[in-house]
């Protein structure tokens, strides 16, 4: 009859607390990680028969946070035929 009693207790206590959590409300997913800005003064100047591309670093990320960690830069090329499609189609 003990053990009995004993465990409707440790239910009760069980329940009680899943019920009651530690009391701080957060978000539901992890918060992502914040972006960099877009870079600014983006400009291509041709060189002979080469393309230079430059642009200002970013010094914020998107949410106005300072920028700390850019650890460098992608440049991606994409094949473009007019009229088969537009450009900012995906």
């Amino acid at each position: 009859m003990r053990a009995y009693g004993l465990r409707i207790l440790t239910l009760a206590v069980l329940i009680l607390s899943a019920l009651t959590g530690c009391g701080q409300k957060g978000p539901n997913r992890p918060l992502a990680l914040p972006l960099p800005s877009a870079p600014a003064n983006a400009a291509i100047a041709q060189k002979g028969n080469a393309f230079v591309l430059s642009w200002d670093i970013p010094q914020t990320n998107q949410n106005g946070t300072p920028l700390t960690d850019l650890e460098g830069f992608r440049v991606l090329k994409r094949s473009y035929v007019p009229g088969d499609e537009c450009p900012e189609c995906r």
